[in-house]
């Protein structure tokens, strides 16, 4: 049922040190007319009173609205769970009687294979091959989120791995299969009308020969799948002893409040948290740095296997990303750090935090700039009668901060570990929706599974751009000049994401590069190399303790590579605003079209012809950055 969300009016959106003094006096319990007398006395004896005065009462007003604030208001607790009954299976049961109709269409599919590859028997495999896809993606999802709200559930997680080995096998079958077909059938099967969507992914396993694995090949390696997984991290950052955090009137589990300390308004509290953390991923370093330098040789021996180069070249060549495209980039950026280093600006804390009503509405009121098909499928998505958010903390729940459904299934969802209410919690969400929306609006054009994921860049993209549209409507809809200043030191943040990326991206890209060489073979040449590469980036001599960045930047270990991605990403993110700046409505028009229509073509041709974006063009990256430098320019004066 397409509801439309009752969310309440906001308060201001920056409250706390800017509170006038009625708010003040209200929030503290004071009487306005004693509160007011007793300033008009100050005043008469001394301004320099006064201002320590107000600034005592602004601590106080803090603690007290930090105390009764609520992130996610009690009468809507349960609302922001799952409903996993309405969005996927009834009941068990329902879920079992699916799962034993995929394991009886898997047997037919496999019937199927062995048969002559004629015309109607190759377009009805491809066809099925999708529905398959479509069940996994479904019934995968499923069990990651029984897990992720309920961590003892061990045995969905079992059931996850075994179901997404089943569908690793029959892809490797039906790509040898393929291979196989005579090239005229294969052709004549290629011109008919409805396997036109299919054409990219079946050119893509010709084209992609040479690197597959034979059937027999992919089950000998199965046993070695745990690779990718990399569960071990979890287990060992999990093992970390924690640490306390002391303000001047409160304290802070290293760990557990984390978003509290580093959200905190005091600099000194968020530099001993950060210090504390550091020293604490510290003492997992040997054991995580040995780890990861096995995982890493052992993924570049499964890329080796496939006749890659290496697992650099093999994720290249998936992100349809050139190796001089590539070092273009990085060059560009890193010849301009210094000047991201001189005009970043000081991590500002807002006092204010979001109740998820407000947050709601302020990413509602954003996406309405991005058309009626975006902004009605938002709606439903942050829709809490819909049941596809679940974002209120407890026990055994996922650590992870967000993350949301990518693949063109019936719902989309998002999850985060605990919804907080700081600014930090308004981009997660706001990032997150950017691929949940894509998800639904592909799920509305009926986009197959085949062509349901692309390069990783091109989804990061689409959240980074959400987090540059709402800091920046929040900066245009700001009620005052500070809260103005405040919304704008935020947006400014965001375009300078891109360093702090390209950042991770280098280090990575260098440890990789120094594993797969065997200049790495120890967790302290780790540590020598993130130092060596992010000082390019940053100054890390005044807290040397940063050479263990590697460890914080979890993606090297579920995900190698992705920190690459994010680069890209941040790039077309700010070349996307860029565009939506010059002209809002056509924007909304051709990046709708881009959303919906999936991955039916290479990278570089959907970005094209639906953004009119060259990824390898030489000034792409240079040019990325004379926007921001403008930018900075315009909104400084």
């Amino acid at each position: 049922m397409n509801l439309r969300l009752s969310v309440s009016q906001p308060t201001s959106m920056y409250q706390g040190k800017w509170l006038t003094i009625k708010n003040r006096a209200m929030e503290n319990r004071i009487s306005p007319t004693k509160f007011i007398a007793s300033l008009s006395k100050m005043r008469q004896r001394s301004k320099i009173l006064l201002i320590h005065f107000s600034f005592f009462v602004i601590c106080i007003s803090k603690i007290y609205s930090q105390q009764i604030f609520k992130p996610v208001p009690d009468s809507l607790a349960t609302l922001y769970k799952y409903d996993l009954e309405k969005n996927f299976f009834k009941s068990e049961a329902e879920f079992r009687k699916y799962l034993n109709n995929f394991n009886n269409r898997i047997v037919s599919y496999k019937r199927n294979l062995n048969k002559q590859a004629t015309v109607q028997n190759l377009e009805e495999l491809i066809q099925e091959l999708s529905q398959l896809e479509y069940d996994f993606r479904k019934m995968d999802l499923y069990l990651f989120l029984q897990y992720a709200t309920n961590t003892t559930n061990q045995s969905a997680l079992v059931l996850e791995d075994s179901i997404y080995d089943v569908m690793l096998t029959q892809r490797s079958m039906y790509r040898n299969y393929i291979r196989a077909v005579p090239h005229k059938t294969l052709n004549s099967v290629l011109a008919l009308p409805t396997m036109k969507p299919y054409a990219y992914y079946v050119n893509g396993i010709i084209n992609n020969r040479i690197h597959e694995l034979s059937p027999s090949e992919t089950d000998l390696l199965k046993s070695f799948n745990y690779l990718k997984n990399n569960r071990y991290y979890d287990n060992l950052i999990n093992s970390i002893a924690t640490d306390i955090i002391y303000s001047a009137t409160d304290t802070f589990d290293l760990f557990n409040d984390m978003k509290a300390w580093q959200n905190h308004p005091d600099e000194s509290v968020r530099a001993e948290g950060e210090q504390k953390l550091y020293k604490a991923y510290s003492t997992v370093a040997s054991p995580l740095g040995y780890q990861y330098i096995q995982m890493i040789k052992g993924l570049n021996a499964f890329s080796v296997a496939k006749k890659y180069k290496n697992l650099i070249q093999e994720n290249c060549d998936k992100l349809s990303l050139y190796d001089t495209t590539l070092q273009t980039i990085f060059r560009g950026i890193e010849a301009n750090s210094s000047f991201a280093k001189k005009h970043s600006r000081q991590h500002k804390n807002d006092l204010k935090r979001y109740s998820i009503t407000e947050t709601t509405e302020i990413l509602l009121n954003s996406f309405q700039e991005l058309g009626n098909d975006y902004y009605s499928q938002a709606r439903q998505l942050l829709n809490p009668r819909n049941g596809r958010l679940d974002i209120v903390g407890g026990k055994n729940r996922m650590g992870m901060q967000g993350v949301a459904s990518v693949y063109p299934i019936d719902v989309s969802i998002f999850y985060a570990n605990s919804y907080e209410g700081y600014f930090i919690d308004l981009m997660l969400i706001s990032h997150e929706a950017g691929h949940a929306v894509q998800a639904s609006l592909m799920n509305e054009n009926k986009v197959s599974l085949l062509n349901g994921s692309g390069p990783g860049y091109f989804t990061e993209s689409f959240g980074k751009f959400n987090e540059l549209l709402v800091s920046y409507y929040l900066y245009e809809n700001a009620k005052d000049s500070i809260e103005q200043n405040f919304y704008l030191s935020k947006y400014i943040e965001r375009l300078f994401v891109l360093f702090g990326s390209a950042e991770e991206a280098a280090i990575e890209y260098n440890l990789l590069q120094g594993i797969i060489k065997e200049n790495i073979t120890k967790p302290s040449d780790l540590d020598s190399i993130t130092f060596l590469i992010g000082s390019k980036y940053r100054d890390y001599t005044k807290t040397p303790e940063q050479k263990v960045f590697w460890m914080r930047l979890e993606t090297n270990f579920k995900a190698p590579m992705h920190n690459i991605n994010d680069m890209v990403a941040s790039l077309l993110a700010i070349r996307y605003f860029q565009q939506f700046l010059n002209d809002k409505k056509s924007f909304s028009a051709k990046y709708n079209r881009f959303l919906k229509n999936g991955y039916t073509d290479s990278p570089s041709n959907l970005l094209r012809d639906f953004m009119e974006i060259n990824i390898n063009d030489v000034n792409f990256c240079p040019d990325v950055i004379e926007f921001i430098k403008s930018e900075l320019l315009k909104l400084n004066k």
